[in-house]
């Protein structure tokens, strides 16, 4: 019995778009053979395949893709390195945003000093010829809070003006209509801006401590530059603490009143200083929070 005997063909066509793993690879042309092999009938056999075996038909291919520049040779250190740059990345961003956050965080505390009013006293003394002209005022509100940082500040000190009272009916009856004008500024504010002073000193607790408050100081209507010197010390019995406390805040200072446009109340008998002396005491609740701004 006869047995004809068929090369097998290679499994992919000769003129194709081949690709190699997940590459496109353009057209490639394998080259040709044609055999005739015997078999049974006239005619017999024709058969068309490939003039190379198929590993060498896939490393042609692969060889040809290659210099088209559509596939790279694949490299075990190229991915390597990136894993450590990618890691390393991940960790350089990691300590940045915690930094960031403990920045953040230094930045958003703030200290904070709240005036009591009940226990406020503000008095004002006016020299005058025949002798001096003693006041009070009446606190609204106060409240200075800052970074102790940067010493940024913010927060407002009111009093009340229409409260300003001497003793004497005719003249506080003057003063309010004449010089204070009350009825149409009847609030008198300092807006600081910036404080400066040992605020680890004073929560430590080692004694008085001095501070410098520069803001701006509104009078009939006018603001006016102002620094302010604050002393402020811990309230008897009341220890301080690193988050705060109780203290006692003293300042006093002269407001050139007719320099700031107010009328001088100076008669021809009577003759008065153009500059007022302002005094204030205050009890302070002072504590260090996170800031809300």
């Amino acid at each position: 019995m006869g047995v004809i005997m068929r090369r097998r063909a290679v499994l992919f066509p000769w003129n194709a778009d081949l690709s190699i793993g997940a590459l496109p690879v353009a057209k490639t042309i394998l080259p040709r053979k044609t055999t005739s092999v015997p078999g049974p009938g006239a005619g017999g056999a024709i058969v068309i395949s490939p003039a190379c075996s198929e590993a060498e038909c896939r490393e042609t291919v692969s060889r040809n893709a290659q210099s088209a520049g559509r596939l790279r040779p694949q490299s075990s250190v190229a991915p390597t390195i990136v894993s450590v740059l990618f890691s390393f990345a991940v960790r350089i961003c990691a300590v940045l945003a915690c930094v960031l956050m403990l920045s953040l965080g230094a930045r958003a505390q703030e200290a904070v000093a709240n005036l009591d009013p009940a226990t406020t006293q503000v008095t004002f003394t006016l020299a005058a010829t025949l002798h001096t002209v003693h006041g009070v005022f009446k606190l609204k509100s106060g409240q200075i809070h800052f970074d102790p940082a940067t010493g940024k500040a913010g927060g407002a000190i009111i009093l009340d003006a229409t409260s300003a009272n001497t003793d004497n009916d005719s003249r506080d009856k003057k003063m309010h209509a004449e010089i204070l004008e009350s009825a149409k500024f009847p609030e008198i504010t300092f807006t600081p801006t910036q404080v400066t002073g040992p605020l680890a000193d004073l929560l430590a607790g080692k004694g008085i401590a001095q501070f410098q408050v520069a803001g701006v100081f509104r009078l009939h209507g006018q603001d006016h530059p102002m620094t302010i010197s604050v002393s402020v010390a811990p309230v008897a019995g009341a220890a301080p603490s690193s988050q705060g406390g109780q203290f006692q805040a003293s300042t006093q200072f002269d407001i050139p009143y007719e320099k700031w446009g107010l009328k001088n109340p100076s008669t021809f008998v009577l003759h008065v200083s153009d500059t007022v002396n302002l005094e204030m005491h205050s009890t302070v609740q002072l504590s260090r929070t996170n800031a809300t701004r």
